[in-house]
């Protein structure tokens, strides 16, 4: 019966919410045979229902539409490929070829969401990879703040930033989105070290723009092209699943080595105001991720603490309006997980 439900969910998500590169206006014959699809598929058995999706709204606000990133705005790429071409698009390493049913279980529910997905998975410990179309650009969206205040504590070690610098709050730096400075007085202040975690855990818009203005997009942008992120120049509104895995990997290993400030941020990311999506497919392991979601795109990115952490990023085109969205979310992380635990016996 769980099989069921999540089987159902799925096809309910894909008939009327419709993960599409915008707006569900897809029409029936397309998503249909994606959820044939989909019905094939025997997914885990899920041990817990979707709950109330949690995000306010005003996440999906204007204030990532500058003329900057307004201008580098995706064209929506067709969904109505070919099943054996989507699944061209899976790659694993040779590891896991012993485990052929759940590698054509993780095909098979990718292929019905077509081209609206990527997925990169890596385990922290070997260095094992699944990746799904994990090249494709999309827009970031609240996903960007990670690496940006990954940045921003670099500088600060480097000298050039400090992080008990004070900010005001006045009525410039209103910008409507998700946060709660949107809540407090003009006149409220905040250290550079207290924007940079309202910036994680609470994805607050107004943070991150304060910061922004200080610490500019161009030298973040200089600072990814460094790291080998293959958006380089356009890293403020293009990203693709690999070039996340760079930033993750930044802040992961700078932890790992000890470093204070990767370790404060990934403790801001595992307290995240927000744990519909990844969280919902492995509920009872600690996770330390970012969503973003923004003008049809709706993503997660998670370092998961499980015995043998390991990364997993999935972005998306669905449009989260509905409790039926995050299925996609919870239905590959937990065939991921089992791939995951597998492996790690």
């Amino acid at each position: 019966m769980k099989q069921l439900s999540v089987i159902l969910s799925v096809i309910i998500f894909l008939l009327f919410t419709g993960c599409t590169p915008g707006k569900p206006t897809q029409g029936d014959a397309d998503n249909s045979s994606a959820a044939q699809s989909l019905i094939s598929s025997v997914l885990p058995e899920s041990s817990q229902e979707i709950s109330s999706a949690g995000l306010s709204s005003r996440e999906q606000s204007s204030v990532y539409a500058s003329s900057e990133e307004a201008s580098s705005k995706q064209t929506p790429v067709s969904s109505n490929r070919q099943a054996d071409v989507t699944s061209d698009k899976l790659s694993t390493d040779d590891a896991f070829s012993a485990e052929t049913d759940l590698i054509n279980q993780l095909k098979q529910l990718l292929v019905g969401y077509g081209d609206n997905i990527a997925v990169y998975y890596e385990d922290l410990e070997t260095g094992r990879k699944i990746e799904f179309d994990s090249n494709r650009v999309f827009h970031p969206a609240s996903v960007i703040k990670v690496p940006y205040m990954m940045y921003i504590y670099e500088l600060a070690e480097q000298g050039k930033a400090n992080l008990n610098r004070t900010f005001t709050y006045t009525e410039k730096n209103f910008r409507e989105g998700a946060g709660k400075i949107a809540e407090m007085p003009y006149g409220s202040t905040f250290s550079t070290e207290k924007l940079i975690e309202y910036s994680i855990r609470f994805s607050d818009n107004i943070a991150f723009y304060m910061l922004r203005d200080v610490y500019t997009p161009s030298k973040f942008q200089s600072y990814a092209k460094e790291l080998g992120v293959s958006v380089g120049a356009n890293a403020m509104n293009r990203i693709t699943a690999r070039d996340c895995a760079i930033y993750y990997h930044r802040v992961y290993d700078k932890a790992k080595e000890g470093n204070a400030n990767a370790n404060k941020l990934l403790g801001f990311m595992k307290k995240t105001k927000y744990n519909q999506q990844i969280q919902k497919g492995v509920p009872d392991i600690t996770i330390a991720h970012k969503y973003g979601w923004w003008n049809g795109n709706f993503h997660d990115a998670a370092i998961v603490y499980d015995k043998h952490p390991y990364m997993l990023i999935i972005f998306t085109n669905c449009d989260p309006e509905s409790e039926p969205s995050f299925e996609i979310f919870k239905s590959v992380t937990e065939v991921i997980q089992l791939l995951h635990t597998a492996q790690a016996r």
